[in-house]
């Protein structure tokens, strides 16, 4: 039994099939739909595969090509597509916070936004605290104002039980380098 994903050479069973890619040169083929037996014998004749890529279209589509060449292929795209995602990184502030741990807090949240990070800031407020709730939207609000040059404000700072909390995007998409 064949332990591929994609059916190749004489595991292709279709009587007939849609042939695509770059290896076709010097075919005279009518749409790219060929006889699978002929297909193979030009693959062979290449010394390359029949590459069976999608099952479900009528006629199948395949490819001719080194079968090593496109499992490659899809492993580099594969990881292409993995590497576009944005990390969320959470800032957690309280009410009583210092100066010098706000100004470093904030340094933090500038360095994520330059990396290309997204950032979450809560500001949590305790027992006695959240009767202060006042100052510490207005902590929030102006730690905000000191970042906002470097991200874009998609949610104001909003109070959901005991804690405020505001999500601030990348200005720029984090793109990989090429």
């Amino acid at each position: 039994m064949q332990e591929n994903k994609h059916k190749i050479n004489n595991y292709i069973r279709e009587k007939e099939i849609r042939l695509s890619g770059q290896n076709l040169q010097g075919l005279n083929i009518q749409s790219g739909i060929i006889n699978t037996s002929t297909a193979i014998e030009i693959a062979n004749d290449r010394g390359m595969d029949l590459i069976m890529v999608n099952e479900k279209s009528y006629p199948p589509v395949c490819y001719i090509m080194k079968y090593t060449d496109f499992i490659y292929k899809q492993k580099k795209k594969k990881k292409e597509n993995q590497g576009t995602r944005i990390k969320t990184k959470t800032i957690t502030l309280s009410p009583n916070i210092t100066e010098w741990d706000l100004n470093r807090k904030r340094d933090n949240a500038i360095r994520f936004l330059i990396e290309g990070h997204n950032i979450k800031i809560v500001l949590r407020m305790k027992r006695r605290e959240f009767r202060l709730k006042d100052q510490a939207e207005l902590k929030m609000l102006t730690f905000i104002e000191n970042i906002e040059e470097f991200g874009k404000i998609i949610t104001l700072p909003k109070l959901a039980g005991n804690q405020f909390t505001c999500q601030i995007n990348t200005k720029t998409p984090n793109k990989k380098d090429k």
